[in-house]
């Protein structure tokens, strides 16, 4: 793929599971511009390296055996700031794929740093929750980082009840004393949306 927006560089990966955050959708984006998403996430199956193929008859799967060799080989110089995910990508060889399997290594560094445990989950919870404007913090940052973890609740977790109207009161309920007037305002307002 030719297009500017496939080029965009992404810093590598530190193993470090703060950065995961920052670091996991960069690469998901990255893959779905360059057209290996759903060999990535596994939607779609690269065939084995053994497998012969007609370039006349098999042209899909083709592409994607050569999604897999360019996201494999992607992932792995991406995962070369830090030796246990590089470890782990450079693992990810199957029986079909012994050259390097792009879903089984990202399935690895997903189970690795991206654990699903309701323990995890309460965690979450609480960061939101516990998510509050400082004192001489910019709150539009604030709003930023609340609305970042409210949406780790819904696409992680699947946690439906941090919507719009719920994240709009959370936010106002969790103004400090010096925004009370602001307050006041918003809370007579009927339909307040995320730009107010």
């Amino acid at each position: 793929m030719s297009d500017e927006s496939s080029n965009w560089k992404i810093s590598k990966f530190s193993g470090k599971d703060d950065d995961w955050l920052y670091w996991s959708p960069q690469v998901l984006a990255r893959a779905e511009a360059r057209g290996y998403r759903s060999v990535l996430d596994g939607s779609e199956a690269a065939p084995a390296d053994s497998e012969v193929l007609n370039p006349t008859l098999n042209k899909d799967k083709i592409k994607l055996r050569n999604a897999n060799k360019a996201g494999y080989a992607e992932l792995l110089a991406l995962c070369t700031g830090a030796k246990v995910p590089f470890l782990m990508v450079k693992q990810a060889r199957t029986v079909e794929l012994p050259n390097g399997c792009l879903k089984t290594a990202w399935k690895a560094l997903m189970d690795r740093y991206e654990s699903k445990e309701q323990a995890d989950v309460h965690d979450v919870i609480e960061e939101y929750n516990n998510c509050k404007l400082e004192k001489g913090q910019d709150p539009e940052e604030w709003i930023a980082t609340k609305n970042e973890i409210r949406l780790r609740l819904q696409l992680e977790y699947a946690k439906q009840d941090y919507d719009d109207a719920n994240f709009i009161n959370s936010v106002i309920y969790n103004l400090p004393e010096e925004y009370y007037a602001h307050k006041l305002h918003l809370k007579e307002k009927p339909n307040v949306t995320l730009k107010q």
